[in-house]
């Protein structure tokens, strides 16, 4: 869910398709599974036409196993889902504390990089050729596109990453996450519950964002 910093890792290549690449690992299978991008599917891209693409792909994979298993990172997880009230959730804790850091830290590059957020990255999202990219995504995966068409064009205007500005745009986010997952969305009740560990997370990305940040993997021309 960390669109936004994943983009913010590789923005100095001046490259739409390695910026393209950097989102489409959580991207394509969000709107479908049957587009998760795995290391083989990312070597087909690559070998079909779509090499920057590729990169900015590998690199996703790459910034994920270092933030994922890093200390700054663990320790944002256990202290927001210790926040999380009792009781049943719509994820299981450790996922959704996951989630809300994640979340979290786009909304810190929304707030602290907003020239980026708002213009650098949806700007290369619409001048990219999404239809070259479609095609050769549904040879790779062999599944249809329909989905990912749907929700790149919401990327496009901006309007799926602007609700991290604020808490309730936070959880309207979530929301349709879960919705997607099968689990009904969130109730009132669920999404009153869940405003302090949001508000948490968008602090404690704020406090501790150059740590979370594997800035020693950013990308340059």
């Amino acid at each position: 869910m960390n669109f936004l910093s994943h983009g913010l890792l590789v923005r100095r290549t001046g490259s739409d398709a390695v910026l393209i690449g950097s989102a489409l690992p959580d991207l394509a299978p969000l709107a479908d599974r049957q587009l998760r991008m795995t290391p083989r599917r990312i070597d087909l891209l690559d070998a079909i036409g779509d090499p920057e693409v590729a990169r900015g792909c590998r690199h996703h994979r790459q910034v994920d196993r270092t933030f994922h298993h890093g200390r700054p990172f663990n320790e944002a997880q256990k202290r927001i889902e210790a926040t999380l009230p009792p009781g049943p959730l719509p994820l299981p804790r450790g996922l959704l504390a996951h989630v809300l850091v994640e979340i979290g830290i786009d909304a810190e590059v929304l707030r602290a990089y907003p020239e980026f957020a708002t213009r650098t990255y949806p700007d290369g999202f619409e001048s990219f050729d999404w239809t070259s990219l479609f095609g050769r995504m549904r040879e790779v995966c062999l599944a249809p596109t329909d989905a990912l068409e749907g929700l790149v064009g919401r990327f496009d205007s901006g309007a799926f990453l602007h609700t991290y500005a604020t808490d309730d745009g936070v959880l309207d986010r979530f929301h349709g996450m879960v919705a997607r997952l099968g689990r009904g969305g969130l109730t009132p009740e669920t999404r009153d519950s869940l405003l302090p560990a949001v508000a948490l997370a968008r602090e404690h990305s704020r406090e501790a964002f150059d740590d979370l940040m594997p800035w020693e993997l950013e990308l340059q021309e």
